[in-house]
């Protein structure tokens, strides 16, 4: 039970992955599957009803490859290896025989293809095939059984060792088959051959897993040009039903896509020069040079002294005397780190004066020296003026239009010592 639910799960899988629908990338151009089958026989033993397709089947393997000729033919060579096998048992004794035949079978078939042609969507398409090729077999029958004893049937449905008109039948012994089939199967009356046409005619399924994988499921009527397959000849012709499932593998047309042909002058750009310094971009290992500056072999500025300083900017274009050097080629000695640190304190120095709250201060003590007594200078708007316009370096804020503006306004109050600005605002 637990093998039929895993088997059923698996078809189910493949059923939902089937219905996605799949962009192909190219039309297939060959196809190579292998599969299981399993084959019924109707010949001359038995009935040819359908009923018993379930009853006598027998497996078998294949192997086939399919060119694809165009989007509705298709070219398929198939390999087939198995057995086909029949067995009766019945009440009247001439009718219990059995046989077993292990065959080959090799046929070519033609394709008609309905997935392109059709232009069906789903990747799910039926097909058909007809096809003719050859059927190799050889018939065995089982009539004795593990001890070598020959089977003899009676009518009440036994097998004994002795046969039922014997005169000892009633010591006779119960047998029971062992379905090895033993016994080579041969007409003394006709030489048959054992090689025979067949034609199978077959309907199936393709399932598009993906653009390189397919399953498929087909039905076979196999017709053969022989009735001598179980070893008895009606005058009917054999033949046998096989159902199969195979996975193949699609191999694509190979697409190369046309590129767009650019017309480079490889001369011409192996010869360029950007920066004109005589040496061709190709081996220029210093491609931005300034111009009218000398370089070397590679493309580089000269560097005299190999200090790393190009002679253009280097101070010291001789300075062989030096392990190290600065930015401009200098040799690093003691006196050139004394003259760089002082420099720097000085601008340290000054940067700090310039923007200090006591230079602001010393700024507003000379205010006061240059006006010492306000309360002792008439009343003059002009003079005013003059001793502001003399010190406009200090008093540049004040705005020209005139002291009122100025006075009346309290966002300049704060600019100026408050004795300052009572004068010039009662002025």
């Amino acid at each position: 039970m637990r093998k039929q639910l895993l088997i059923a799960l698996f078809f189910s899988v493949l059923v939902c992955n089937a219905q996605k629908t799949i962009e192909e990338i190219e039309k297939e151009i060959l196809t190579i599957g292998a599969g299981p089958q399993i084959n019924s026989f109707f010949g001359d033993i038995g009935s040819r009803s359908i009923g018993k397709i379930f009853t006598n089947a027998r497996p078998c393997l294949s192997l086939d490859i399919e060119k694809r000729i165009s989007d509705l033919i298709g070219l398929q060579v198939m390999f087939v290896k198995g057995k086909l096998s029949e067995n009766i048992r019945s009440n009247i004794v001439t009718d219990n025989l059995n046989f077993e035949s292990s065959f080959t079978k090799l046929s070519t078939n033609l394709i008609l293809n309905s997935d392109h042609y059709l232009n069906i969507k789903s990747n799910i398409s039926p097909y058909l095939s007809v096809g003719a090729g050859l059927f190799i077999f050889d018939s065995y029958t089982d009539l004795l059984d593990a001890n070598n004893i020959s089977y003899n049937y009676w009518s009440d449905g036994t097998i004994r060792d002795l046969a039922e008109s014997d005169t000892n039948a009633a010591n006779a012994s119960m047998l029971y088959r062992d379905y090895e089939y033993e016994t080579s199967l041969e007409n003394d009356s006709i030489n048959y051959n054992s090689i025979s046409l067949v034609a199978p005619v077959t309907v199936g399924i393709k399932w598009k897993i993906n653009p390189y994988l397919q399953g498929r499921v087909y039905g076979t009527y196999n017709h053969l040009f022989t009735d001598w397959i179980d070893n008895i000849s009606f005058g009917n012709d054999d033949y046998y039903l096989s159902f199969g499932f195979t996975m193949n593998y699609v191999i694509h047309k190979l697409h190369f896509e046309k590129k767009e042909k650019i017309d480079v002058d490889i001369e011409s750009f192996n010869r360029s020069d950007e920066d004109n310094d005589g040496i061709i971009d190709i081996i220029d290992e210093c491609p931005h040079t300034p111009k009218s500056i000398k370089v070397d072999l590679i493309g580089c500025p000269i560097d005299t002294d190999k200090d790393g300083v190009p002679d253009h900017i280097d101070k010291e274009p001789n300075s062989t005397n030096y392990k190290y050097v600065d930015e401009m080629g200098r040799g690093i000695t003691d006196s050139l780190l004394f003259n760089r640190s002082k420099n720097e304190l000085e601008i340290e120095v000054q940067r700090n004066q310039t923007f200090s709250d006591s230079t602001i201060q010393d700024n507003s003590e000379e205010i006061r020296e240059l006006i010492p007594n306000l309360d002792s200078i008439r009343p003059n708007e002009d003079k005013i003026k003059s001793i502001l316009d003399s010190n406009s370096n200090e008093l540049n804020f004040i705005p020209k239009i005139g002291l009122r503006e100025f006075t009346e306004s309290n966002k300049y109050e704060n600019l100026l010592t408050s004795h300052l600005f009572q004068a010039l605002k009662e002025d």
